[in-house]
């Protein structure tokens, strides 16, 4: 058998204006959260990958994860109406497309970004196979756009 090919990813969630966030109940909103959670200065300005290399670079804690078994590095992100990021958390994990799931042929989507509209709120997943690939706003990326019902996250 080949080897199990791995891959570097982001782990960390982070919410505007929020010291922490209860993981158990964004999860049982179907909403991704992965500790450690990231602080922020202002609380509404988004982590800076920059300064989370830094401090992963001087030794300190990482906010990173060793992805195995077939999954990639997410990122997940909701937006406002201005386009400014509310809810932030990055993951080894794996999208989804179960349009065709009642065929038997749900399938994995790989270095691919899906966005869709809820109210006021945009919501982008993208997914992506090489190192440290979810550190970086993607918001320009080609997306797909989608409804909630057809892709689901895989954690």
């Amino acid at each position: 058998a080949a080897p199990a090919v791995s891959v570097e990813c982001y782990q960390f969630t982070w919410e505007q204006d929020k010291n922490d966030t209860d993981c158990d109940e964004q999860r049982e909103l179907g909403i991704p959260c992965f500790e450690p959670f990231i602080l922020t200065v202002p609380q509404s300005a988004p982590p800076n990958i920059t300064d989370l290399e830094v401090q992963c670079n001087s030794g300190r804690e990482c906010a990173t994860y060793t992805c195995i078994e077939n999954k990639q590095c997410v990122r997940y992100v909701r937006y406002n109406i201005r386009n400014e990021p509310l809810y932030i958390s990055v993951f080894c994990g794996a999208i989804v497309d179960v349009t065709k799931v009642d065929e038997g042929k749900e399938k994995t989507v790989t270095d691919s970004c899906y966005k869709m509209k809820n109210g006021t709120i945009t919501i982008q997943a993208c997914s992506c196979s090489y190192n440290k690939c979810n550190g970086f706003a993607s918001r320009d990326s080609p997306c797909h756009f989608a409804i909630a019902a057809l892709v689901t996250l895989l954690l």
